[in-house]
Parts: structure tokens; C-alpha cells; sequence
């Protein structure tokens, strides 16, 4: 049996469930691998679609959407105040070096130091200087991510599991004729779901 990822944004019961109207029953346990390889595959593309891999863009171990995670990451300078960290949302930042300078975070309004903006997506120096622009001078350790796993997400995993399983019945077809005329059946030819769409462009960083 193919095992469950670390990075699994829903589980092989969950599209089950979601599936039982479809003739799936929870002890069929017949097609649990291919169900299996469904999720781990939505969850890959969940992570890249919303640039939440490794900042060399490989796939992470743990999933930000799931735990917050500690990342160790280095960075060009941007040449302004602001930069846009690769994971979020940032929950805390453990360090910030600029060209081997520390910078310590601010304690307050008015107050020199690195502060968390309200999107927590990016970080911005208060009286302190730039982020100055130059190749590999920045090095952060940060944590980011969610406490717990949003449910639109979980549910946005699990439909579109559930179709990708369906879809190996028909795969290639756009629409089939039905027994003694009754008709034609039609197949969408999107990969995923509009909704599912949104949902992914609204946990994309647009910003960089």
C-alpha cells in the first residue's frame, strides 16, 4: 500500500466519504493506492501552485499549510525597506542579518528595528536602513505557516481528489453517447475545479 505524505492536505478516508454516493464504500479498500496517489499529488500541486515549496523550489518535507515550520533562508537584497519572505503567513522571526550586521526587531511604534507587516508576507526595517541591494546579503530564520489547517483547503483537497479518482474512468473523453439514444454525456475538460482555482489564487503571493 502506498503510504501517506508528510505533505497530505487530506486523507484516503476523507475522499472516500466525500466518494460514497459514487459506490466507494469506507471498507473497500481495493483502489485505496490509487486514491492515495491522488492526494499526494493535489498536495504537490497545492504547494507549488501557491509558491510554498523550498526556496530552490523542491518539494518541502513539511507542509506550512499544515504546521508552522522553521525556515533558514538567504536572499538577494531588494534595494527598499521592505522583503517578501518566501513562505507565510510569518509568524515569528528568529534572526535577520543584513551584510553581517544583526538587526533586532523593533519594540514598538517609533522604534528602530525589523517588524512583521500586517499580511505577514514580508518583514519591513523601521529607521534602520535598507534591505541593500546586493547579491546573498540577507540571511533570516524565521517560522511560518498554519497552526492548523484551513478547512477551505482541506475541503478544496478532498473534492478535488475525489474527481481526479473519478476521472481515470474517462480519461481522454469529452463526451460519450448514451444506450438507445437517451442522450450524450459530456466531460469538463478543466483540471481542477474554478472554485479550487480561486482558492489557490487566494493563498498565492503575488507580491516579490
Amino acid at each position: 500500500m502506498i503510504p501517506p505524505s508528510s505533505i497530505d492536505l487530506t486523507t484516503v478516508g476523507a475522499v472516500k466519504s466525500w466518494l460514497s454516493g459514487s459506490g466507494i464504500a469506507p471498507v473497500n479498500t481495493s483502489d485505496d493506492d490509487a486514491i492515495q496517489a491522488c492526494v499526494t499529488y493535489f498536495s504537490n500541486v497545492f504547494l507549488w501552485r501557491t509558491s510554498m515549496t523550498n526556496q530552490d523550489g523542491t518539494m518541502p518535507d513539511e507542509n506550512p499549510f499544515l504546521q508552522v515550520v522553521t525556515y533558514t533562508e538567504t536572499y538577494d537584497g531588494p534595494g527598499g525597506p521592505r522583503l517578501f519572505l518566501n513562505h507565510r503567513p510569518i509568524q515569528d522571526v528568529q534572526s535577520l542579518m543584513i551584510s553581517g550586521q544583526t538587526i533586532m526587531a523593533s519594540t514598538g511604534w517609533g522604534q528602530t528595528g525589523y517588524v512583521i507587516d500586517g499580511n505577514k508576507a514580508s518583514i519591513t526595517l523601521r529607521g534602520c536602513g535598507w534591505f541593500y541591494m546586493d547579491t546573498q546579503n540577507i540571511n533570516v530564520v524565521y517560522d511560518a505557516g498554519y497552526p492548523d489547517l484551513p478547512s477551505d483547503i482541506v475541503l478544496a483537497a478532498t473534492k478535488s481528489c475525489a474527481l481526479q479518482y473519478k476521472r481515470k474512468d474517462w480519461i481522454g473523453l469529452h463526451s460519450k453517447s448514451l444506450a438507445q439514444g437517451a442522450g450524450t454525456t459530456s466531460y469538463e475538460a478543466w483540471e481542477l475545479d474554478p472554485d479550487v482555482e480561486r482558492l489557490i489564487s487566494n493563498y498565492t503571493r503575488w507580491a516579490v
